[in-house]
Formats: structure tokens, sequence, C-alpha cells
């Protein structure tokens, strides 16, 4: 079980089930785990500021891919948790609960939650990003945000929706045994390009260039939907503070690069 997440983190998993579930062969591993999962999801009241999942439109609020959904009501005179099932396990579970029925008073609090919690998100992402970065190949702000940019891969690993993974040999120590064993890797790192010749994307611009526009643009082209989902983890993870909305909003602002 999943207890306690968050919208965007449910549309992280339906990207992922697109990924690893909806190609013409199934990732078996992910399957088997996938299989009986059951989800607890909460609705976000207070976002965090660098969150933007309302202008992806995958949160605050939790809408499809749970089993359970709860919603925190708390003032200075009450404080309750509105539940929805949302699968045949999830009403099961509810029924173990013996929960009561919410009365209209206590679903318009919970509504209000849900109406509120859009208007406090720290970041916006422009709607036409995937346009924007799709007209921004060569655009010089790829350059200026690699002088900054340390190709750490922190973004990649905290983004729920990156699925980079390489291949290793691993051999026991007495030379009889090897280990196929497949392990997370970043497009960020110079050796996941390595083509015959060297890599393919040598520069941290051209690294930086390729996650972002495969992120929010070439996504859609693969999975038919987008790679964020707004969470806002890779800014608060970046250790030099690379914002996507804004990197986003700036070549936006700019489309020819002039300055």
């Amino acid at each position: 079980a999943f207890i306690g997440m968050r919208a965007c983190e449910l549309a992280a998993i339906d990207v992922q089930d697109r990924v690893f579930l909806g190609q013409a062969v199934q990732d078996r591993g992910y399957a088997a785990r996938r299989r009986d999962l059951f989800m607890v999801a909460v609705s976000c009241a207070e976002p965090g500021g660098t969150c933007f999942c309302a202008s992806m439109d995958t949160g605050p609020r939790a809408r499809k891919g749970f089993d359970l959904a709860l919603t925190e009501v708390i003032d200075a005179t009450q404080h309750f948790l509105v539940a929805e099932a949302g699968s045949d396990a999830g009403r099961a579970m509810l029924d173990r609960l013996e929960p009561r029925p919410a009365s209209d008073t206590e679903q318009t609090a919970a509504e209000r939650v849900w109406a509120e919690a859009p208007e406090k998100m720290g970041r916006q992402m422009p709607g036409d990003a995937r346009e924007v970065l799709n007209r921004a190949f060569e655009h010089p702000r790829w350059e200026e945000t690699a002088e900054r940019c340390l190709s750490c891969s922190n973004c990649t690993l905290v983004c729920p929706t990156c699925f980079c993974s390489q291949v290793e040999e691993v051999p026991d120590l007495e030379g009889q045994r090897t280990e196929r064993v497949r392990r997370w890797d970043s497009c960020f790192n110079q050796e996941h390009s390595h083509l015959v010749g060297g890599p393919h994307r040598e520069s941290v611009a051209a690294r930086y260039r390729q996650w972002i526009t495969h992120k929010l643009a070439t996504w859609h082209d693969q999975f038919g939907t987008s790679g964020c989902v707004g969470c806002g983890r890779c800014i608060t993870w970046c250790p030099v503070g690379i914002d996507i909305t804004e990197e986003v909003t700036a070549v936006r602002r700019d489309p020819e690069g002039r300055g």
C-alpha cells in the first residue's frame, strides 16, 4: 500500500503505467508490483512554494487513480477527514471502517479546500510549454542555464516520472557467476548518451535541453501525455536554484533569443 499520496504522485504513476505497461512489451517487474497496489491519496490543502500541479491539471485534488482519497478539513472549531472511494477495493475498505455519510456542511468544507488550494501554488507552467520548447532547439538560453547547471542529476533522481536506466553485468568475487542488474540512470550523466565514438550529448547545455524538452514536449509524442506532473521537486532539490517553470517562461518571453 502507498499511503498519503498526493495528486501529482497519482498522475506520475499514471505516466509510469504508460511507459512500463502501455507499450508493445510490458515490464514484468513493474507489472507484478503494480498489480496489487492499494493507494490512499490525500488532497493537498497547503501546496508548497515550488508546486505548480494546478497549471499541469494534475492536482491539487486527487481525482482519479486512487483506491481511497482523503481530504483533511481543519480550522479553529473542527477537524475531520472526508473520504472518497475510487475502486471496488477502496469501497470494501470503507465498508470495514464503517464511516458515516458527510453532511452537507462537511462536504461544502471539503469542496472549499479543493477550490482554495490552487490559489496557493507558488509556481505556474505556461500552457504552451510543448510548442515553446519544440521551437527552441537552438535557443541561447540552454548555454546560459548550463553555466549554472552542475549536471548533478538531482532533478532526475527526485522526478517521479523519470525512468532512465542502464544494465550492468556484475560478476561475483570468484568469477563463477555473473548477474545482470538494472540500475537507475540519468540523462544528465555523460555516459547515458554514449554511442560508438563518444557521448551524443557531450555538453551540459545539450543534456539540460534534452531533459526539459523530453519532459514537456516530446513525451507527448511518445506516451500521449506530459512527462511533468507539476510536483516541483526538481526546483526544490536543485542546488543552484534552476526553476523549470522559469526556464520555459524565459524562452517563451524571448523566442528568438535576442535578449
